[in-house]
């Protein structure tokens, strides 16, 4: 289970860190004060991983919060945190080739209307 402790501490290790803020730049974000991490549970492969089971790890998939709203559409993708909980500090980051992000601003309400 993910508390609401656990979000705003991801978004604080998330923002602290200076390896996650070299990949929001490689992915042309300068200000981490607008990215919105959200975190998600992890699964377990058999080690093959490299992540331990016993840990408390999460993985944070982030967003940009361009002003409209809905940061949910504006997705950084192919950029992952795994976020250690129980040391504050992110194990590693996955990085992969950048994909513009959606810069268009889109409230939640127009794209409630348009699919409702």
């Amino acid at each position: 289970m993910i508390t609401y402790d656990d979000f705003m501490a991801v978004q604080e290790i998330i923002a602290e860190s200076e390896a996650y803020k070299e990949a929001l730049r490689r992915h042309g974000i300068e200000d981490t004060d607008k990215v919105a991490g959200t975190p998600l549970t992890v699964g377990y492969f058999d080690g093959e991983d490299g992540l331990e089971q016993e840990s408390r790890l999460l993985k944070v998939v982030s967003y940009l919060d361009v002003g409209d709203g809905n940061y949910w559409a504006h997705p950084i993708e192919n950029l992952v945190a795994v976020v250690d909980l129980e040391n504050n500090n992110i194990l590693k980051i996955e990085d992969e080739s950048v994909v513009p992000m959606p810069m268009t601003p889109r409230s939640m309400r127009e794209a409630l209307s348009r699919h409702g």
